[in-house]
């Protein structure tokens, strides 16, 4: 945080006072729920950065090292059973957060004037991605506003 840094990640080992310093900066808190799940360490504390302001993102952290794993819907279930986040919360936190964090301004949330980048889900609510664990949810992408997959 004192470098600058617009975000910090692998926030395992983060306590209630790591908690209210994130709270009380502009850094975003970056959680990786697989790899604390690969590597048999302590979830990061979501619930108490939501809690306390801080704001926060979600991330696969795929390597093959820690977290041998690209599925976002992993994530977002993990988030949801482990670190006591909504379904709301997460998907702003691999939405919009997350494109902050990356500096990419023109994306993470549906509006006019933004790059038309989206996914659509096959399942009877939005909420239902956060809680299936795996199964082919993905039923359309749409990149730059056009169709880049389409599930037959």
């Amino acid at each position: 945080m004192e470098l600058g840094a617009r975000s910090i990640d692998h926030l395992e080992a983060t306590g209630p006072d790591g908690v209210a310093q994130l709270a009380a900066s502009d850094v975003v808190a970056v959680m990786l729920p697989i790899a604390a799940l690969y590597l048999a360490r302590p979830m990061p504390p979501g619930r108490a950065l939501v809690d306390a302001g801080a704001a926060i993102a979600l991330a696969t952290d795929f390597n093959p090292g820690s977290a041998f794993c690209e599925s976002l819907p992993v994530v977002w279930t993990l988030a949801c059973t482990q670190l006591g986040l909504t379904p709301e919360e997460v998907l702003a936190a691999s939405t919009v957060n997350a494109a902050h964090v990356l500096g990419l301004h023109d994306r993470g949330r549906v509006t006019a004037g933004l790059r038309a980048d989206l996914v659509l889900i096959d399942a009877p609510d939005w909420r239902h991605l956060a809680y299936h664990l795996a199964g082919e949810l993905v039923h359309t992408v749409v990149r730059e506003g056009r169709v880049a997959y389409l599930r037959a």
